[in-house]
């Protein structure tokens, strides 16, 4: 909220509900309000008790000549450009206008007719003695016959309106916006209460939108509808080609009401369909270099310009294709008025209430905070041609409509019944009611439900992809950008290619996530390694290593030239390794190594940290450097779940000059051609007729606790019966002999190459999230993946699309926790407690049962 509460005098007994004195023609009460302004400020006892004195706070009548109009300032936003063009729309009318403001003309003020007179009064969030008597002495001494403030949100605004009821002087709130705005928790409630319960004495309530007006008058408060004025005086000759690919959101760039943070997560999504497409960002605010920040995170600084405050934005309107609106609330935005003025359409969260949507024409929608649908509908609006230029066509029309509607007209009838209404309300058919009344509902529920008072109100997602920093902040982020560019990893200005990749110490399923980073690089002939490359992996999988990289001549190697496991453990160098020192952190960080521990520091941020993890000084020292310098994060605890083959990789790649989403796109593709590979590998290593292709093959086990337990595999069996399931288990597996005794005969592969083929051949898989999990996403798409222990952005290829079927008990994500080594998970269950949920066990059944039987992969 805005409101900020005054200060009590330290001599203030608590005054009566009401003033004692009866109303006079000399202004005592008026100096009774001020005063009591100091004592309930915030008393809405004494706002109700002001109504029942006899004409006081009544419908007040008198002929409009001289119109006070009040807003706090007259720059930088729209209800300041309202003000102003409202003003000048008074006096072309033939008002005398006095236009009262709290700070003194700026050249950033938006014009005005000049033959207006401008008066300072004492800001509104000071003490209101000194500004009341201020306010007084105006409305008296220039005559005032009307009294409009467009600072419907304040609640100083609740004691200008007393003030001015008291000297007899009707009041007109312009409320410019939707009506429950400035309502984020319940703690905001009261605050509504009490511009309510004092709104109720003024003579009218300018609405915006229907649905306003008809909430307002459920409230007993007398309303209208009044347009607010298009920022032109005629409509544009030249309209928006619509021929480009820019996007263009323009606001006040600040997260609370205009979602700055949401427009900017949209756009990966949209370069993923439209790579050439430009996010053109037309303000200034106070998140504007956190929104840069995040753009530079998201690594999309090249496709997110922004150009800063302007008052002539029809230069940038005529660029765009396309208009983007992501406000949580709104009353009546100028901005559609704008650029629907140039032809331009729009995509927009839902504000169905306003009164530019009416007709349904110029724009698409999707629910509130769904940026991702956003994505879809931005791209498929860039991309159809034909869709475009209709919604164009029908924004213009909107844009005449509104613009040939005559404000000075509605202006002229409101002060017209200020002089002789005794009610200045404007009655609602019954079918205006009808159409608003379920959009109301519908409002009130959402509202309701985000403020209501047993939640906390939700943090602000929004943060900068910096540390916060008390001090001079501006000073220490520049300093850590210079820091940071300093220790860039450039030895010579120029990329080293590598020739060490070290991935013999990390798991098989890591290894073959590792492996897609590397291979959509090579696939793309991208310079990242060597003539002379080393790559180094486990011994088990050398043959499929040696089978897809040999296309690249990457030299393949099963045994790797290290001790220090911690130390070394994926790495990448432009120099053979030696081990781990003092020169190996220089050259880690500084020089011209890339080593790393792409997994600790996304394994430290779940739920149940590892067995043995030593959290010293030196290991978050490596940790955030990593993700500072690598990653592009604050520190570890800002590291970001993704897949490990686009994790690992991407720093690399960001120095090779590939942004994030490109770099992504290129994994997404390399999938492909990386199957065909598999394939081919595992056909000549099993020849024709050596197996028979199971109808249904289950690897429930993993080496860690995700693996299904003895008695839920059969269960498992005998649901599926009378169809025979084949389950492949290792040989070594701890739980062996209590499959057995659960009535599960398990199948043993011999080879890793065995377990290839059976994945790629069996007309069913299910797996575990496991290494079988990987192998499969390696060879097919039609499988299914039962998901405990992980989550699927951090062990699903992003290309792939399995059937997943996920349970994740409180105690997920976990790390992985051998089951060679304790009879008990670090959670301390024998088994992952996911599997307890019947449900969960059911939906397993239902997805093998109904997955199609086919081995067409």
């Amino acid at each position: 909220m805005n409101d900020v509460p005054l200060p009590v005098a330290k001599n203030s007994a608590k005054k009566p509900a009401a003033p004692i004195a009866p109303p006079t023609t000399t202004p005592t009460w008026t100096q009774e309000i001020i005063h009591d302004s100091d004592h309930h400020w915030h008393d809405i006892e004494y706002y109700n008790s002001l109504g029942k004195i006899p004409g006081l706070m009544g419908r007040k009548k008198r002929p409009v000549k001289t119109i006070a109009l009040y807003y706090w300032r007259l720059h930088d936003g729209g209800t300041e450009r309202v003000t102003s063009r409202l003003a000048t729309i008074y006096a072309s009318l033939g008002y005398r206008v006095i236009l009262l403001t709290d700070v003194d003309p700026t050249p950033l003020d938006y014009p005005y007719d000049p033959s207006i007179k401008r008066i300072k009064i004492p800001p509104h969030r000071e003490r209101f003695v000194t500004r009341g008597r201020t306010l007084a002495s105006i409305l008296r001494l220039e005559k005032v016959d009307v009294f409009v403030s467009n600072l419907w949100v304040e609640t100083a605004t609740a004691w200008d309106l007393f003030v001015a009821k008291s000297l007899n002087i009707p009041v007109i709130i312009g409320w410019h916006n939707v009506f429950d705005a400035g309502i984020y928790n319940g703690h905001d409630i009261s605050f509504f209460e009490q511009r309510i319960a004092a709104y109720k004495y003024a003579d009218l309530v300018v609405a915006l939108s229907r649905m306003d007006q008809y909430w307002f008058s459920t409230q007993g408060i007398s309303s209208r509808v009044v347009h607010n004025p298009l920022t032109f005086s005629k409509m544009p000759e030249k309209v928006a080609s619509l021929s480009s690919h820019v996007i263009i959101w323009i606001a006040r760039v600040e997260q609370h009401q205009k979602r700055i943070e949401h427009v900017i997560r949209m756009m990966p999504l949209v370069l993923e369909k439209v790579p050439d497409a430009v996010l053109l960002i037309v303000g200034d605010g106070p998140d504007r270099e956190r929104a840069e920040d995040l753009a530079e995170e998201l690594g999309i600084s090249t496709h997110v310009l922004f150009a800063g405050y302007s008052g002539k934005v029809e230069q940038y309107i005529n660029e765009a294709a396309v208009h983007v609106m992501t406000s949580e609330f709104e009353g009546s935005p100028m901005v559609l008025g704008e650029v629907w003025a140039h032809g331009v359409p729009t995509v927009m969260y839902d504000l169905a209430f306003l009164e530019y949507l009416k007709s349904k024409k110029g724009y698409l929608s999707v629910k509130q905070k769904d940026y991702e649908a956003l994505a879809e509908q931005v791209s498929q609006v860039l991309l159809d041609d034909k869709l475009r230029h209709r919604l164009g066509s029908e924004a213009r029309q909107v844009a005449q409509s509104f613009f040939d509607i005559d404000i000075g007209k509605e202006w002229k009838d409101v002060f017209d019944a200020i002089g002789t209404a005794d009610d200045m309300t404007a009655r609602l058919s019954d079918e205006e009611i009808v159409s608003v009344a379920p959009i109301l509902v519908e409002h009130l529920a959402e509202r309701m439900y985000a403020v209501d008072r047993r939640h906390s109100p939700p943090k602000d997602t929004f943060r900068p992809s910096r540390p916060n920093i008390k001090g001079n902040t501006k000073f220490v982020r520049k300093l850590g950008k210079l820091i940071s560019s300093t220790l860039e990893k450039r030895p010579g200005g120029v990329f080293a290619k590598l020739k060490t990749i070290d991935f013999a110490h990390i798991g098989l399923g890591d290894n073959l996530m590792a492996w897609t980073g590397l291979h959509a690089l090579l696939l793309n002939k991208v310079p990242v390694v060597d003539k002379n490359c080393i790559l180094y992996v486990p011994t088990p999988l050398v043959g499929l290593a040696k089978f897809i990289f040999s296309q690249f001549n990457l030299r393949v190697e099963g045994v790797a030239p290290h001790t220090n496991i911690d130390a070394i453990s994926p790495l990448f160098s432009p120099l053979p390794p030696h081990g781990p020192s003092m020169m190996e952190w220089y050259k880690t960080f500084v020089g011209i190594d890339w080593k790393m521990n792409c997994f600790e520091a996304l394994d430290l941020q779940k739920t149940i940290p590892r067995l043995h993890f030593k959290n010293t000084p030196k290991t978050r020292l490596r940790l955030n450097l990593s993700e500072h310098l690598l990653h592009k994060n604050k520190g570890w605890q800002n590291a970001q779940a993704g897949y490990i083959g686009y994790r690992l990789w991407l720093p690399v790649a960001r120095k090779l000059g590939f942004m994030p989403l490109p770099f992504l796109v290129m994994i997404k593709n390399a999938l492909g051609p990386m199957r065909e590979k598999v394939r081919a590998y595992v056909d000549s290593c099993i020849p024709p007729g050596t197996y028979t292709a199971p109808d249904m093959a289950i690897f429930p086990a993993g080496k860690s606790f995700q693996a299904f337990p003895p008695k839920i595999c059969a269960k498992l069996k005998t649901q599926l019966a009378p169809q025979e399931p084949e389950f492949y288990i290792q040989a070594n597996d701890p739980w062996m002999v209590g499959y057995r005794a659960a009535g599960i005969e398990p199948c043993n592969l011999k080879s890793i190459e065995e377990l290839f083929w059976i994945i790629k051949s069996a007309h069913r898989v299910l797996t575990t999230d496991s290494f079988s999990s990987h192998v499969a996403q390696f060879l097919r798409d039609d499988f299914i993946l039962v998901l405990t222990r992980d989550f699927r952005e951090n062990i699903v290829h992003p290309a792939a699309t399995p059937l997943i079927v996920s349970n994740h008990p409180t105690c997920a994500p976990c790390n992985y926790h051998s089951r060679d080594d304790s009879h008990q998970c670090l959670a301390g269950y024998t088994h992952c407690i996911a599997f307890d949920n019947d449900a969960f066990l059911n939906n397993i059944v239902k997805a093998l049962k109904s997955f199609p039987a086919t081995s067409e992969h």
